[in-house]
C-alpha cells in the first residue's frame, strides 16, 4: 500500500488461477489485527517479470512511520532489521529499520524494537567511510570502512556497540567479501585478500601476502572505475574473486581453491565481466550453482561440459594452463642442474597439451618471465594420452626449472594425473 488518503496501488501475489476484477472487494487485517475492506477500482494487472516497486515508509507516512535515508547503496539484514549505509551525503551513517518491519524508519519511539540509526544509538557512527554491511548470523554485524573494520555486538537499539576489529585493513566494496563452508570471512581489504575466522576478537589474516607477494600492485584497483566481487561456490569448493572494469567488462580473476589455498588466476570475454555472484543454494540440486550477473544484463553460470568461452554472437578457445615451479633443481642457488628426463600422466579422456620447460638462476626472473612472456622456454614438446606414462630424455640446465603445460585449441578438455623430472648435479656458476 503506497497511500492512506486516497485510492492506492496493492501489490500481491495469487496462489491460485482467480483473477481480481474492478469493484471486488478485499478483506483482510491490518498490523495490529484490525479488520480492512478495501474495493478495488481496476481489475489486476500482471506485469512482465521482473516486477518492483519503491521502498518507502508505509504508506508514505512519514510523519508515522519516519524517513528513509535519501539514497543507500549498501543494505544486508540483521537481527530482523533491514539496514543500510552508503548514502554519499552521510557515508560515514548506518540506518536500521524496526526490527522485522522493513517500511518502519522512526527513529523516535525508543523501544527495544525501534528502527535506529547511527545518529541516535549509543553504539553511534563509523569514523570512517563504511563500504560494506556483513552480518553474521544474527550474532554480530560488520562494518567494513576504507581503512578499518569494526563490529556491532547485539542491538543497537537494546544496548549494542561497536568494537574495533582492525585498523590497519578496509574493506574494497560492498560485495568484495564471502563465508566459505567453514563460516570464515574472506575478503578483499587493503594489499590483499584477508581471512577473518567466526570467533571474536582475532585479527584479520592477509592470506596473499607469502603467496602473491605483488598481489595489490598488479592488480592497480581503483574504486571509480573497478568493481570487486566474491563468492563461495559450494559445488566446486572455492572462492570467485572478479575485478571487473565498469565501463565495459574488461576482467581480471582469481579462483580460490579452499582446499589446496591455491589462487589461479583467471580472465573471461568482455561480454562475461562479472558485476556480481551469488550461490544460488536451491532446494532441487539440479539448479544448485553459482550465478554471474554479467556484462550486458545477463545472468551466465559456469558449465563443465561446455568446452568453449560463450562471447554473443559466437564462442571462443578456453586458453587453459598450469605453471609447476619455480622448482630449485640444483643443491642451492649458487650451482645448477641437468634435466634428463620428464615424464607426463594425461587422463584417459584428455586431449594433446603443450610442455614447455623454463630455467633460470633466480626464481624470481623465471616466474616474471612467464609471466609476462619475456622468457622463452628450452624445451616445448605435445603430450598425448597413452595407457602409460609418456617419458621423454630432455637436456635443459639452470638453478630452477619451471615446466608449463598449456592447451588452447577450441572444444577440448584436458586433465593431468602426474608429472615428473629427472635431475642431476651440473657443476657450479
Amino acid at each position: 500500500v503506497n497511500t492512506t488518503t486516497s485510492a492506492a496501488l496493492i501489490y500481491g501475489f495469487r496462489t491460485t488461477v482467480l483473477t481480481f476484477e474492478n469493484a471486488e472487494t478485499v478483506e483482510g487485517f491490518d498490523k495490529d489485527g484490525n479488520a480492512i475492506t478495501l474495493t478495488l477500482n481496476a481489475a489486476e494487472v500482471a506485469p512482465d517479470p521482473p516486477h518492483y516497486y519503491n521502498w518507502t515508509p508505509y504508506a508514505n507516512d512519514t510523519t508515522t512511520y519516519g524517513s528513509m535515508p535519501d539514497r543507500a547503496t549498501i543494505g544486508a539484514l540483521y537481527r530482523g532489521r533491514p539496514t543500510l549505509s552508503g548514502n554519499p551525503d552521510n557515508p560515514h551513517q548506518w540506518y536500521m529499520a524496526r526490527q522485522n518491519n522493513p517500511y518502519d524508519w522512526n527513529y523516535g519511539t525508543l523501544d527495544a524494537q525501534s528502527a535506529v540509526a547511527g545518529s541516535n544509538a549509543d553504539a553511534g557512527e563509523i569514523g570512517g567511510i563504511i563500504t560494506a554491511l556483513i552480518p553474521y548470523k544474527d550474532d554480530y554485524l560488520l562494518f567494513g570502512a576504507t581503512t578499518s573494520v569494526w563490529r556491532m555486538n547485539g542491538d543497537p537499539a537494546a544496548g549494542g556497540r561497536l568494537v574495533e576489529v582492525s585498523l590497519t585493513t578496509g574493506i574494497f566494496g560492498a560485495n568484495s567479501w564471502t563465508f566459505d563452508d567453514q563460516e570464515n570471512l574472506s575478503f578483499l581489504g587493503n594489499g590483499g585478500v584477508f581471512q577473518l575466522p567466526p570467533q571474536v576478537g582475532i585479527t584479520p589474516v592477509d592470506i596473499t601476502q607469502e603467496l602473491i607477494p605483488d598481489f595489490w600492485s598488479d592488480w592497480a584497483l581503483d574504486a571509480s572505475i573497478h568493481t570487486v566481487t566474491m563468492a563461495y561456490d559450494k559445488l566446486n569448493h572455492g572462492i570467485l574473486m572478479c575485478k571487473t572494469l565498469l565501463a565495459d567488462g574488461t576482467n581480471e580473476n582469481y579462483w580460490i581453491d579452499t582446499r589446496t589455498k591455491g589462487f589461479f588466476p583467471e580472465s573471461y570475454p568482455t561480454n562475461s565481466g562479472v558485476y556480481y555472484a551469488y550461490y544460488y543454494d536451491a532446494i532441487d540440486p539440479a539448479f544448485q550453482s553459482l550465478i554471474l550477473g554479467t556484462t550486458g544484463s545477463y545472468l551466465k553460470q559456469f558449465d563443465a561440459a561446455t568446452l568453449n568461452d560463450d562471447t554473443g554472437a559466437s564462442t571462443q578457445a578456453i586458453d587453459s594452463f598450469v605453471v609447476f615451479g619455480a622448482i630449485l633443481a640444483a643443491a642451492n642457488g649458487d650451482s645448477k642442474a641437468r634435466l634428463t628426463l620428464a615424464s607426463h600422466t594425461l587422463s584417459a579422456d584428455s586431449s594433446a597439451v603443450i610442455s614447455s620447460i623454463f630455467t633460470h638462476h633466480t626464481a624470481e626472473q623465471l616466474i616474471d618471465g612467464i609471466d609476462d612472456a619475456t622468457l622463452s622456454p628450452v624445451i616445448v614438446t605435445t603430450i598425448t594420452p597413452t595407457t602409460r606414462p609418456v617419458r621423454r630424455r630432455q637436456r635443459a640446465r639452470g638453478t630452477y626449472f619451471a615446466v608449463r603445460l598449456q592447451n588452447a585449441v577450441a572444444s577440448q578438455t584436458w586433465g593431468l594425473e602426474s608429472f615428473t623430472i629427472n635431475v642431476e648435479p651440473s657443476g657450479r656458476f
